[in-house]
């Protein structure tokens, strides 16, 4: 039976069936794997973890952890109410009033992929918190009205050398 449980309850000899957290951060070379000893959940709190699910079938158990039917049920249930929120209506403007804060979006994006790709290609991990609010401001300009930042886009093959060339990396 799979279980999800908090860190702090974790013992040697329970069976870890999923890391929950960003897979890219954590420092094992498998998700599932018998927790053998302290320093293996020293690095699992190390890489900032906060749960995991075990296999209760081939490990040890947690009497107190939640079985995974249920933690399911709960995401679930909580979709559905974020569903069923009222939704902010969308306000749709024309392309004249879109195409200036398309444009601020073009530039945002443009320089957190720049930064991304960089640090793919300096061997850094890639953060995605600077991300999400650049997918939330395309997401944005993108409902006010799509044609705005869609006529941006043919300005990428312009600029596609950007995502090519290595020394676009100096800062």
């Amino acid at each position: 039976m799979l279980k999800k449980i908090p860190v702090a309850r974790l013992r040697p000899g329970m069976f870890i069936h999923e890391l929950c957290g960003d897979w890219m951060s954590h420092p094992f070379w498998r998700a599932q794997f018998v927790l053998k000893g302290e320093g293996d959940l020293r690095r699992i709190v190390e890489a900032g973890i906060p749960h995991v699910y075990i296999d209760t079938t081939r490990g040890l158990d947690d009497v107190e952890a939640v079985a995974a039917e249920q933690v399911k049920a709960a995401v679930e249930q909580e979709i559905l109410e974020a569903l069923s929120a009222p939704q902010e209506p969308i306000v749709r403007v024309s392309v004249r009033e879109e195409l200036a804060r398309a444009k601020r979006v073009h530039e945002q994006a443009h320089k957190v992929i720049r930064s991304m790709m960089c640090d793919v290609r300096l061997g850094k991990a890639v953060s995605l918190d600077d991300a999400e609010p650049v997918v939330e401001a395309i997401t944005g300009s993108v409902l006010r009205n799509g044609g705005a930042l869609m006529g941006l886009i043919g300005i990428k093959n312009k600029d596609d050398y950007i995502f090519r060339t290595p020394s676009a990396c100096v800062r």
